[in-house]
C-alpha cells in the first residue's frame, strides 16, 4: 500500500473518530430563536426564555438580544437582566442574573416544546424518578418533581439529558389546551432578591442500551416503530397502488347531482353563481344553475402539511434524497430544508415529478367518487379545478392584505384600518386579482382571513404606543367624547393624571373602569365598521357576484357580540372553525342570531386516531370511529336550519416529523384522508360516502342523522338559570372561617352531578353562600373533599388541581356572550390559600380571603370579603350580578380530574351567557 494511499486512510478515520465524537456531544447555538440544540438521534429542539415567573405564576417574557456566538442578554421589565454564556465545548449553559427585582417576581423559568411523536415509544425521566413513557393519549396533564436533571431517551435507549441546578422539573401534555405539543419546563425559585444569583443548564448525550438505529421514520416516512396492515414495505407497492386506486374508487356509485354537487332534485333561481337563499324555513346554498347546495369541502387540498424541517436532523430518517436529484419536486417550494416524503412516494409511484395539474386532477376525481363536492381554504387551484368544474374557496388576505400595515398583537391577517394608503393598496389587490375572476362560476366565495382574534382589539390597542394608526385613532375618539383631559381622567381613574390627550400616545392604558369598559367597545365597533366596511365596499367595486365567507372565527371570538354583529352586517356568510366532538346548537344559534341571521359554514375541524403513528387533535380510537365522528358531525351540522356546509381539514395527513413551517416541533396530526404514501384512510371513506350519499335527505328531514353512541358527541342540555339571593348584614363580617355571623340562609348546593369535566364523585360536593354589605361582596364556600387542598401547581394554574372559582360581573338588559372588561373571575388556590383574579393587570387591592380545613380531613371552608370600588359596582338592594361558582377536584395536586358548577358548564371562564345570577336583598 502507498504511503499517500495509507495516509488517505488514515486521514478518514480520523474524521470519522471525530465525526463519532461530536454525534455523542449536543451542539448549541445561539440564535435570535433562542437557544438551538441538536443532537443524534433526538429531534433538534429550541431552549425557549427565561422567562420570569411572577407573584401570580404568570410569565413575564424579556427582550433577548445576541452579543456574541457564545453570549446573549435578556433585559426584563422592572431592570432585571440575564447573561447567557455558552461553552460550547462542554455543551453547558450558564445563566447570570443581574438585579432580581425585590417584589412582583418569584422566579426563572426555561421551556422547551417537543413533538408528539414521542408518543411513539420514547420515554422521560423527571430528577431521580423512574423513566416513564411519553403518553400516546392525553392522560395526565402534568408530570413534575424536585429534582436536578430531566431526559428524553428515544426506543433504543439514546438520548439527551438536562442537568440544572436544584429546581422544578415539569413534563407537561400541552394537548390539554388543544396544542399538540409536550413541554418541558424547568423552574428556579427562592432566588437572591434584589442580588446577583445565577444557575446552569448542562446538556449531556446518553447512549444507546441498544444496537437499533435512531432513525425514525422509514424510507416512505412512515413510523418504524409501528406495526399496521396497510404498511407499504416497497417502491413495487406503492406502483400497483395505481390499479388498486382505480378499482376503489370505482367501487362506489355515482351520487346523483348536479355539475357542481347540488341536488338535482331542488330547483331554486339560477345565477350563474354561487348565492344563499332561504327555502322550506332554512337558509340553503344555491349552485350556479339553480340547484340546493349543501357545501362538502375539504380544506388544504394540496401539499403543504405533509413537508417537514430536515435540516440538522437528517439521522432520523432512514432516506433523505440529495437535493439535485430526481426527487428535487418533493422539497416543498425547492428548499432544500423542507422535504415531503408524501410527494416522493408520489414520485415514485407515478415515475414522473411531482406536478400540481396531475395532482390535483387526481385529487379531485378522488374526492368525488366519495361524495365531496368542493374545495374549502387552502387549496392549490390549478386548470383542473375547470376540467372537472369542482367548486372552491379563496383565501382573501393571501394576495389582498399582505403589504397592509399590521396591528402588533392581533393575527398577521389583520390590517390596520386606519393606516395610509389602506383604500389605494386593497384597490390595487383587488383590481389585480379579483376583477379577473368576477365571472367564474367556480369560485364559491372569499374568506377574508383565518382566525383573527378581533376580540382583543379592546386590550391591545391601548398598549400600544403613537406610532401606530390605531391608537392614533383611539386618542382621537376620546379627545372628541371627553372635550377635557380632566373628563377623560374623571372617567378612565388612571393611577396618576394626565396632562393633556397627547400624552396618552406613548402609554400603554389599562382599561379599569366603567366607562372604560364602554369607551373601548365603542372603539372596537368602530375599528370592525372601518375594517369590513372598507374591505366589503371596495370589494363590490371589482366583484358583484361572489359570496364573501366571513373570517373562519375561533368560537372564543365568536363569544364577542360585536365581531358578531358588525361582521355580520357585511358578510353573506360566517364562518366558524368550530373543533368539537358534539355540536352546541345553543352556541351556533347564537351566532346566526347575533350576525344578523346570516347562514353559517363550519370552515375546519377533523377527528384523528393514532393507528398509523400520527397524534393530535380531537382523538378517538380508530379509523372507524373517525368515520362515525365524521358521520355524526356533518349530518347533525345539515339538520340546524342555518348551516349551509362544512370544510373538513384536509385532504393529506401532516408529515410524522412535523409541518415543516413550524420547524422542530410542528403539528403531526392524523388530518388527512390520505396518508403518506397516498393510500385512503378507507374506513373513514367509507362512512363519508354514506353521509354524502343522504346528506339532502337528512338537510331536508327526511332522514335522521347518524348518531355516535359516545358521551363526548352528546351535547349537555341543561337548566341555566339559577339565582341566589344574597343578604345584607349589618356589620362587616368577621373572616374565620365559621358561619356564626351570616345571615341564617341555607347554603346553596352543588352537587357531584353538576359534572362539567371527568367523572362523577359521590363524595365531591359543596355548597356556598353570600352576602353583602356597603363595602363588600362576602363570599362562603364549602368543599367537601375525601383529598383536600391537593394542588401543586402554582397560583396562575389554580385551576389545574383543587380550587374555587368564581365568576362575578353586572347583569345587562342585553344577551352578554363573551366576557367583558368588567368580568371577574376569582380563583382561589387551595392549599396556597391565595387567590388569583383575571383578567390580570389590576393594581388595586382585590380584598382578603381565609381557608379553614375541616376538623375530620374530609374538606375545606373558604371565606372571603371582596371589596366592591374593586367590582367598580355600587350596591343597592335589589341589584342583579351575573354570577357563578365551579369547584375543581385533584387527587394528587398535579392535574385536574373533575370540575362541577352551580349554574354553567365548561365554557364558564370564556362565555358569562352559562353563568347564573345573585339579588342583593334585605
Amino acid at each position: 500500500m502507498s504511503t499517500l494511499r495509507l495516509f488517505t486512510i488514515l486521514l478518514l478515520l480520523l474524521f470519522r473518530i471525530q465525526t463519532l465524537a461530536a454525534a455523542d456531544q449536543p451542539y448549541i447555538e445561539i440564535t435570535q430563536d433562542g437557544i438551538q440544540v441538536e443532537l443524534d438521534g433526538v429531534e433538534t429542539f429550541n431552549i425557549e426564555g427565561p422567562y420570569i415567573i411572577d407573584n401570580a405564576g404568570g410569565r413575564i417574557e424579556g427582550n433577548f438580544s445576541i452579543q456574541n456566538s457564545k453570549s446573549a442578554l435578556i433585559q426584563y421589565p422592572g431592570g432585571a437582566e440575564v447573561e447567557i454564556s455558552l461553552d460550547a465545548a462542554r455543551a453547558e449553559l450558564h445563566y447570570q442574573i443581574n438585579e432580581f427585582p425585590e417584589v412582583n417576581y418569584n422566579g426563572f423559568r426555561i421551556a422547551v416544546l417537543l413533538p408528539l411523536f414521542y408518543g411513539n415509544g420514547w420515554s422521560f425521566v423527571l430528577g431521580d424518578d423512574a423513566p416513564r413513557l411519553f403518553p400516546k393519549k392525553l392522560e395526565q396533564a402534568r408530570y413534575q418533581t424536585m429534582g436536578e436533571s430531566f431526559s428524553i431517551l428515544s426506543p433504543n435507549g439514546s438520548g439527551v439529558q438536562f442537568e440544572t441546578t436544584k429546581g422544578l422539573q415539569v413534563l407537561q401534555d400541552n394537548r390539554q389546551y388543544g396544542w399538540s405539543r409536550y413541554q418541558y419546563t424547568y423552574e428556579l425559585r427562592q432566588l437572591k432578591k434584589g442580588h446577583e444569583d445565577e444557575f446552569t443548564i448542562e446538556l449531556a448525550s446518553v447512549r444507546a442500551t441498544s444496537d437499533s438505529d435512531v432513525a425514525i421514520l422509514d424510507a416512505f416516512g412512515q413510523l418504524k416503530a409501528l406495526d399496521y396492515s396497510d404498511k407499504v414495505q416497497s417502491v413495487d407497492e406503492l406502483k400497483s397502488d395505481i390499479e388498486a386506486d382505480r378499482q376503489y374508487y370505482e367501487s362506489y356509485p355515482e351520487l346523483n347531482r348536479s355539475v357542481y354537487g347540488g341536488d338535482d332534485a331542488v330547483r331554486l333561481e339560477a345565477t350563474g353563481f354561487f348565492r344563499v337563499d332561504e327555502w322550506q324555513g332554512r337558509k340553503v346554498m344555491v349552485d350556479p344553475k339553480g340547484n340546493l347546495f349543501f357545501q362538502l369541502g375539504v380544506c388544504g387540498i394540496q401539499s403543504h402539511d405533509d413537508a417537514t424541517f430536515v435540516t440538522g436532523r437528517e439521522e432520523i430518517y432512514d432516506w433523505l434524497p440529495s437535493f439535485n436529484s430526481e426527487y428535487k419536486s418533493a422539497f416543498f417550494r425547492q428548499n432544500p430544508s423542507n422535504f415531503s416524503f408524501y410527494r416522493a412516494n408520489w414520485i415514485r409511484k407515478n415515475e414522473k415529478e411531482f406536478n400540481y395539474l396531475d395532482w390535483s386532477r387526481e385529487a379531485i376525481k378522488r374526492l368525488r367518487k366519495i361524495g365531496f363536492n368542493s374545495a374549502g381554504a387552502w387549496a392549490e387551484i390549478t386548470d383542473a379545478y375547470a376540467e372537472e368544474e369542482f367548486p372552491y374557496s379563496v383565501m382573501l388576505n393571501s394576495f389582498a392584505f399582505g403589504e397592509l400595515a399590521k396591528v402588533p398583537g392581533l393575527k398577521a391577517t389583520v390590517f390596520d384600518p386606519f393606516a395610509e394608503n389602506v383604500e389605494a393598496n386593497l384597490r390595487d389587490a383587488f383590481r389585480r386579482y379579483v376583477a379577473p375572476e368576477a365571472e367564474n362560476p367556480l369560485i364559491i366565495g372569499y374568506f377574508l382571513g383565518n382566525e383573527a382574534n378581533y376580540q382583543d382589539i379592546p386590550r391591545i390597542v391601548p398598549a400600544l404606543n403613537g406610532s401606530h394608526p390605531a391608537k392614533v385613532e383611539m386618542v382621537k375618539l376620546l379627545r372628541e367624547k371627553y372635550a377635557t383631559i380632566d373628563a377623560f381622567n374623571k372617567a378612565w381613574e388612571p393611577e396618576n393624571d394626565f396632562q393633556d390627550f397627547d400624552s396618552l400616545l406613548d402609554v400603554k392604558l389599562m382599561p379599569t373602569t366603567e366607562s372604560a369598559y364602554r369607551d373601548m367597545s365603542a372603539y372596537l365597533r368602530h375599528f370592525l365598521e372601518a375594517y369590513f366596511g372598507t374591505v366589503t365596499r371596495l370589494f363590490r367595486e371589482y366583484d358583484p357576484n361572489h359570496l364573501l365567507l366571513g373570517d373562519r372565527l375561533m368560537p372564543s371570538t365568536c363569544s364577542n357580540r360585536d365581531v358578531l354583529e358588525v361582521s355580520g352586517k357585511y358578510m353573506d356568510v360566517i364562518s366558524v372553525n368550530y373543533y368539537t366532538f358534539g355540536l352546541d346548537p345553543n352556541f351556533l344559534s347564537r351566532v346566526h342570531r347575533l350576525t344578523g341571521g346570516r347562514p353559517l359554514i363550519l370552515s375546519e375541524w377533523f377527528f384523528s386516531a393514532s393507528t398509523q403513528g400520527a397524534i393530535g387533535g380531537r382523538e378517538v380510537d380508530s379509523q372507524e370511529e373517525r368515520g362515525m365522528a365524521y358521520r355524526h358531525y356533518v349530518e347533525n351540522a345539515a339538520t340546524l336550519p342555518y348551516v349551509v356546509g362544512q370544510q373538513w381539514f384536509t385532504y393529506l395527513d401532516q408529515s410524522l416529523t412535523g409541518r415543516f413551517f413550524q420547524k422542530l416541533n410542528g403539528e403531526a396530526a392524523n388530518t388527512g384522508l390520505i396518508n403518506v404514501v397516498d393510500r385512503p384512510y378507507k374506513t373513514l371513506m367509507q362512512y363519508a360516502y354514506q353521509t354524502h350519499r343522504d346528506i339532502y335527505k337528512v338537510m331536508m328531514g327526511e332522514k335522521a342523522p347518524y348518531q355516535f353512541d359516545d358521551p363526548r358527541f352528546i351535547y349537555d342540555q341543561r337548566d341555566r338559570s339559577k339565582m341566589v339571593a344574597a343578604p345584607h348584614v349589618p356589620g362587616k363580617v368577621q373572616l374565620d372561617g365559621l358561619i356564626n355571623d351570616w345571615p341564617g340562609v341555607p347554603g346553596e348546593p352543588i352537587s357531584s352531578s353538576r359534572i362539567t369535566y371527568g367523572v362523577e364523585d359521590p363524595e365531591f360536593f359543596a355548597d356556598f353562600r353570600v352576602a353583602w354589605d356597603e363595602k363588600y361582596f362576602y363570599f362562603f364556600v364549602h368543599v367537601n373533599d375525601t383529598t383536600p387542598r391537593q394542588n401543586a401547581q402554582p397560583l396562575h394554574r389554580s385551576w389545574d388541581a383543587d380550587c374555587v372559582e368564581f365568576f362575578i360581573g353586572p347583569a345587562s338588559d342585553e344577551e352578554v356572550i363573551a366576557r367583558r372588561l368588567s368580568d371577574r373571575q376569582f380563583m382561589i388556590h387551595s392549599n396556597l390559600a391565595e387567590a388569583i383574579v383575571l383578567p390580570e393587570g389590576e393594581t388595586r387591592e382585590w380584598g382578603e380571603l381565609v381557608l379553614v380545613d375541616d376538623v375530620n380531613g374530609k374538606g375545606y371552608s373558604i371565606e372571603m370579603a371582596v371589596r366592591w370600588d374593586y367590582l367598580n359596582l355600587r350596591p343597592e338592594e335589589g341589584l342583579e350580578l351575573m354570577f357563578d361558582v365551579a369547584v375543581d377536584d385533584s387527587t394528587a395536586g398535579h392535574r385536574r380530574v373533575r370540575q362541577i358548577i352551580w349554574n354553567g358548564d365548561a365554557r364558564a371562564s370564556s362565555d358569562p351567557s352559562t353563568w347564573g345570577r345573585v339579588k342583593l336583598v334585605r
